[in-house]
């Protein structure tokens, strides 16, 4: 189907993917596309977005796709479809897993691709886009407002801090910053705590390499979740989504993880997601009987030095401001939870949803 907005966009064709097996015939189109995009995080990607759906994924996918005069994919949004009493409801794939989400598209379009997408997303008057931590200032937001046919809110969710690295060198240089003086206090007292102990700092980027790390720190996984259950991806229905995902992230090369061991045992992880210059530090956890070593302190600071020699641009905290991350950050960005719908629907999905909402905001807590 096409629709037009404008002598431009009457030339993008707008395309709805149903079902699995089409998803993951355009996945080598959506990955490029994906590289391009500038909001682009981890779930953007297909490796990462189509194995959430697979282990996780409930209702049925709705992902539109744009594409111009000559085939080319230059739009993506990659949404899926869940009925919730009268209404349905439209999110982003990964939502509840501390995925970032936003819309894909090709720089420099004339044609206003979103606004396209948006419009078939929205076709059925039942349905309600329901967007969790869509990132703040990415396309979409401001082109449903404008839409005089719906009604939209947004609301602040969330910040994700990032420690910005373009133009440092070394980490001592990023650490001699007068504001930091209160982190290399703590980072030298960690280190002073462990001058009779052994102490090794491991980054896995191959692909055999992070699998094998990733079976190796999983006694420490566990041990973290016994002291302060979050949730755990090494383990059930979660490890069906994450096992694969960081196996495809990692043959592409956009995938690695970083450990520090104290006396032969791991104290603490890091798995981070490459995308284009930035470095997104999707999970961590320490080991709650080494927490007296700073050990996840320990381990951002070679994360940070490792990132520097990578020429990383910036490393996404991801979500929650957590008093580790303001330590280390430099600036942050805002997610926000967007719903959308023709009037009726929206006051229908804002009684439906009462209860959705409340169950996300706790899982939201316990990441």
């Amino acid at each position: 189907m096409v629709r037009s907005a404008g002598q431009a966009a009457r030339t993008i064709a707008i395309g709805i993917v149903e079902s699995i097996e089409a998803a993951e015939s355009i996945a080598d189109e959506w990955h490029d596309l994906a590289c391009h995009s500038v909001d682009a995080g981890p779930f953007g990607y297909p490796d990462v977005a189509l194995n959430w759906w697979r282990a996780l994924g409930k209702g049925h996918l709705h992902i539109v796709t744009a594409r111009s005069a000559d085939g080319q994919l230059v739009g993506l949004a990659p949404l899926y479809c869940r009925a919730r009493g009268p209404v349905a409801v439209m999110g982003f794939l990964g939502t509840g897993v501390g995925a970032v989400g936003s819309f894909l598209q090709q720089p420099g379009l004339k044609a206003d691709v979103v606004t396209l997408m948006l419009e078939e997303a929205l076709s059925d008057r039942r349905t309600v886009l329901d967007l969790q931590n869509f990132r703040y200032g990415a396309p979409g937001i401001n082109e449903l407002r404008r839409n005089p046919d719906l009604r939209t809110r947004a609301e602040l969710q969330d910040e994700c801090p990032v420690i910005s690295l373009a133009g440092i060198a070394t980490i001592g240089e990023f650490l001699a910053s007068p504001d930091r003086s209160g982190l290399r206090k703590k980072l030298a007292k960690a280190g002073r705590s462990l001058a009779d102990h052994d102490v090794a700092y491991r980054h896995a980027t191959d692909r055999d390499d992070v699998m094998a790390t990733w079976s190796s720190i999983q006694p420490l996984y566990d041990r973290a979740e016994a002291d302060y259950p979050r949730q755990h991806f090494g383990r059930g229905a979660n490890s069906r989504f994450f096992e694969p995902m960081l196996r495809s992230m990692a043959e592409r090369r956009q995938a690695s993880i970083t450990s520090v061991w104290i006396d032969g045992n791991p104290a603490a992880f890091d798995v981070f997601l490459w995308t284009g210059d930035t470095a997104h530090a999707v999970l961590g956890r320490f080991d709650p009987d080494l927490a007296g070593f700073s050990p996840g302190q320990l381990l951002l600071q070679f994360g940070v030095q490792e990132a520097i020699a990578a020429r990383v641009e910036d490393i996404d905290l991801q979500l929650g401001d957590d008093l580790y991350k303001r330590r280390w950050s430099t600036q942050s960005y805002d997610t926000v939870h967007v719903r959308s719908a023709a009037s009726r629907t929206f006051t229908l999905a804002d009684s439906v949803l009462k209860g959705v909402d409340a169950a996300f905001e706790l899982r939201s807590r316990l990441r």
